[in-house]
């Protein structure tokens, strides 16, 4: 009887094509949303359509079957649930977006890659998860040294795109740890999670776009 042979390269595989995916999209979405408020100062209705693409296309993938996602019905029960996790990712949203106006993009990639040191840090605080191998905190580290020595020779600093930055780096290092934490406890797969929130957050953004033309 022959040994069935378990290819142990997938998961491998797998996590490598989800971490270049996300870099090729994180790298994208800052240079497209670099151009965007460049040329549309609409900063509350821009994110609204933002929004409601990522709502319809998460709905349209479901209905059309290339992912599932738990939502259907809506209920406002998941609604409020969903609430907390949705203004926190407003937050984030918005101070990404005055951060991209008012800094360039390096400016935003730099803070933006001290963000995993933050993170495993919060996640040991309040998650109580394992602390990494310390290889992987000397390599955080180094990240920090390099952003830390960017910001030192950085010849066209500006208080006003720092003080963006510096709360940025705050708020998206919590939106990580509490996003990963509502997706583990709310009740909901992750797609409908995203739903939920996509949902939320246009709501939000056309709220606040009303209020700014008011």
């Amino acid at each position: 009887m022959s040994a069935i042979r378990v290819d142990s390269t997938k998961p491998y595989f797998a996590t490598s094509s989800l971490v270049i995916g996300y870099a090729l999209c994180s790298s994208l979405l800052a240079v497209t949303n670099k151009f965007a408020i460049t040329k549309f100062n609409y900063l509350g209705l821009l994110t609204a359509l933002q929004y409601l693409t990522s709502a319809l296309g998460v709905w349209g993938l479901g209905k059309s079957g290339f992912l599932h996602h738990d939502i259907d019905p809506f209920t406002w029960q998941m609604a409020e649930t969903c609430l907390p996790a949705a203004l926190v990712f407003y937050l984030a949203i918005f101070i990404n977006t005055n951060l991209l106006r008012h800094a360039n993009v390096d400016t935003f990639v730099v803070f933006r890659s001290c963000t995993p040191l933050l993170v495993a840090l919060e996640d040991i605080a309040f998650r109580k998860q394992p602390i990494s191998s310390k290889l992987t905190f000397v390599s955080l580290l180094i990240i920090l040294g390099g952003a830390v020595g960017y910001v030192a020779t950085d010849s066209s600093f500006s208080s006003t795109a720092y003080s963006w930055a510096f709360a940025y780096l705050v708020t998206i290092a919590t939106k990580m740890v509490y996003i990963e934490h509502m997706v583990t406890n709310v009740g909901s797969n992750a797609w409908g999670f995203v739903l939920y929130n996509s949902l939320l957050l246009q709501m939000m953004a056309l709220q606040f776009s009303a209020n700014l033309q008011s």
